[in-house]
């Protein structure tokens, strides 16, 4: 279940756009777009300066390795330069959704804080990114939101 909650990322974040344009939200599409961005800025921005290696490539995994395992390390294989983005985007654009949405459309906005939270679980429990950097993500989201707010 954890793994398959790293993957949540992908798709929450234009779900969460989707869900901002839809008619009745409380939010805007621009602030949600402005909360993204500048947490994924504060994020990947910083990997040229803070160049570490994720703890997965560190150490062997706790966890025995499952077909959703394969697949999450198959995308950032593929994906990304195989160094730890500190801090964690994933954590920094997942909180950053949610907090729109939560400003936006309450239920929905719930249901993203708990995949956000999720997502920040499993990244330190699979060993995906150190518990330093699951923080700041978290920060980073929130001052994407604040950001967003003006």
């Amino acid at each position: 279940v954890l793994e398959f909650t790293y993957l949540l990322c992908y798709p929450l974040l234009p779900l969460g756009f989707a869900l901002v344009r839809y008619p009745g939200a409380q939010g805007g599409a621009e602030a949600y777009q402005a909360a993204v961005l500048v947490a994924a800025s504060l994020s990947y921005g910083a990997l040229p300066w803070v160049r570490t290696r994720p703890p997965r490539a560190v150490e062997a995994p706790p966890v025995p390795h499952s077909a959703v395992r394969a697949l999450n390390e198959r995308l950032l294989l593929g994906a990304s330069v195989q160094l730890n983005t500190f801090p964690s985007g994933h954590v920094a654009t997942s909180v950053a959704a949610a907090l729109c949405l939560l400003a936006a459309r309450p239920i929905a906005g719930a249901l993203f804080v708990l995949a956000a939270l999720g997502i920040a679980v499993t990244c330190v429990s699979r060993r995906y990114h150190y518990l330093a950097d699951v923080v700041l993500g978290a920060a980073a989201g929130g001052v994407g939101f604040m950001v967003s707010r003006w």
